[in-house]
């Protein structure tokens, strides 16, 4: 689609200098997606006629061990990558589809650009980066039931364990127009990747240039973990169906989760995440089915199916990056201390922190015809996660170790230093009060980093998505006498919701963004400015399994 840009420039060049001067844009530093092992539909479809068995009363005694074990094999890429693009680097930040970088000595350079002297570049430094963001996942998830009816009619025990392959891959793509530089410079970083890959420190003029530490990225030809393989939560759920006849049940269960996953370490921008984020979980759930309709000879039937369950995301202590409040992509933008020391700000402001979520839902509704052998199942998929919440305190834990090194960097350097939550010994401050990731004006005033300038909220994030999702399934229901094996083929489409101020999948930018207004002045406050921040993806599975 023809980017918008054209059509904007002039009204962007009336209102730029408003625009930047209100840098409000939201941008999140970290994004946090639905767990790869929270999937109802995924587990419920192929399962009619498996589980929630009735047993008549004049059956037969019923068996101690009977149940379903099914494995599911799936893939799944995400789509509606500027959605990401956006998430990351605001939607004021993105011209003709790229961020532009120019130095401070570049003529005519725009308001929106970044300033190049912020990444150890030259004054006269021309370019630009451009990102396609995809998030890949395999998953191999297995899954049990057990029904438990000999003791009690309508009791039943279920857990779930995917391991999960996943890739997130930015995109970046790097481009120098003018370096500004000689090959043989030792001043300056000769790009863009240079800095924000993490490829050195430069000392110069007695000052020591620290490089980036948190928050990287890289390019296509870079060393950033993008990939992680993981069990993606176990979960378990114990319940019993109160109501349980031959057309219809009903019932409820208390559910756990158990993280087994990764934790956000901070070191990179887009890291990539299997499983829940490290939070222990505890809740319930309903589960329900009616069937509409049966004819005589009882082999056809048509029916609708629910299932949904609710969680609280207990505490767990994660690496985040912040940025100083009303400064969007400050954390890129330099610290000085008394000792002529440069840092990015990333790696001061971050620290691990204590982040819970108070509520998570997944409800799913599904309808199910059975035919015979063959069994279809159509449906519709709603996952809610309220608004993340940072538990500060006073003795912030700083990085004891690095758990997992990349093959670039040793494990001296790693994030959690909390250097400024813990009172900023060093005196690490800011040249200009005024200064911002596009321009840094000659200094009016200097002021020391403290804790109440940091950007809590704004990396607050929370989460919303709507998935329709079908399957098709066949059972050998009278090839084997105790237990019938199963086969079926299925997909989805989800739908995240976004903090979307852009008209095209180029990013141009309009004047419809909700920007967070409210003054929050703490990290331990409830703010209604959250940002979504949800994935968008299709997948395709391949399920398989045996009921006994």
């Amino acid at each position: 689609m023809k980017c918008m840009f054209k059509v904007l420039s002039v009204a962007m060049l009336v209102g730029s200098a408003a625009i930047v001067a209100d840098a409000t844009t939201s941008v999140t530093p970290l994004l946090s997606f639905r767990s790869q092992g929270q999937d109802l539909a995924r587990q419920r479809v192929g399962m009619v006629g498996h589980e929630y068995k009735y047993f008549a009363d004049t059956d037969e005694e019923v068996s101690l061990f009977q149940g379903a074990a099914s494995l599911t094999a799936e893939y799944t890429r995400s789509f509606n990558g500027d959605h990401i693009t956006q998430d990351l680097f605001g939607c004021y930040y993105l011209n003709n589809c790229k961020l532009n970088i120019t130095g401070s000595a570049v003529a005519d350079r725009a308001l929106t650009d970044l300033l190049a002297d912020w990444f150890y570049l030259s004054p006269t430094y021309e370019g630009t980066i451009s990102f396609e963001p995809v998030v890949q996942n395999f998953n191999a998830d297995l899954n049990l039931y057990w029904g438990m009816d000999k003791w009690v009619k309508g009791m039943f025990f279920r857990v779930s364990a995917p391991l999960t392959w996943t890739k997130f891959d930015l995109g970046a793509c790097f481009k120098t127009t003018v370096s500004g530089i000689d090959t043989e410079s030792t001043t300056f970083l000769h790009d863009s990747e240079d800095f924000f890959c993490s490829k050195g420190v430069t000392v110069t003029e007695g000052s020591v240039y620290n490089p980036l530490t948190c928050a990287r990225f890289c390019g296509c030809n870079g060393c950033d973990e993008n990939t992680k393989t993981r069990i993606a939560d176990v979960h378990a759920d114990f319940g019993w169906n109160f109501l349980l006849e031959e057309d219809y049940h009903l019932g409820l269960f208390v559910r756990g989760v158990v993280p087994t996953g990764n934790k956000a370490k901070g070191e990179w921008l887009f890291e990539p995440i299997v499983g829940n984020g490290g939070h222990f979980e505890l809740g319930g759930g309903l589960t329900g089915s009616a069937i509409l309709w049966r004819n005589q000879e009882e082999n056809k039937h048509f029916g609708f199916y629910v299932d949904a369950n609710v969680t609280h995301l207990f505490n767990t202590k994660q690496n985040r990056v912040f940025d100083l409040k009303d400064k969007p992509l400050s954390r890129y933008m330099l610290a000085v201390n008394s000792d002529l020391v440069k840092a990015p700000l990333a790696n001061l402001t971050s620290c691990k922190m204590d982040v819970n979520v108070a509520v998570q839902a997944d409800v799913t509704a599904m309808f199910n015809y059975t035919c015979n052998k063959w069994s279809y199942d159509l449906g519709y998929n709603f996952w809610v996660r309220s608004c993340e919440k940072f538990d500060c305190n006073d003795d912030c834990d700083s990085c004891d170790s690095c758990n997992s090194c990349d093959s670039c960097n040793s494990c001296d350097d790693c994030c959690g230093a909390c250097v400024i939550k813990n009172d900023n010994a060093a005196e690490w401050q800011l040249n200009n009060v005024d200064a911002d990731i596009h321009a840094d004006t000659e200094s009016v005033s200097s002021f020391v980093l403290t804790d109440t300038m940091i950007d809590y909220d704004g990396a607050k994030t929370k989460g919303m998505s709507h998935k329709v999702f079908g399957h098709i399934n066949y059972a050998w229901t009278d090839s084997y006498e105790n237990y019938v094996p199963f086969l079926g083929l299925g997909g989805f489409a989800e739908f995240g919701i976004n903090h979307d101020c852009c008209d095209d999948d180029c990013n141009s930018c309009n004047n419809s963004c909700n920007t967070c207004t409210d003054i929050c002045n703490s990290c331990d406050d409830d703010c209604s400015c959250c940002n979504n921040a949800s994935l968008s993806q299709w997948g395709v599975w391949l399920k398989g399994g045996v009921s006994f």
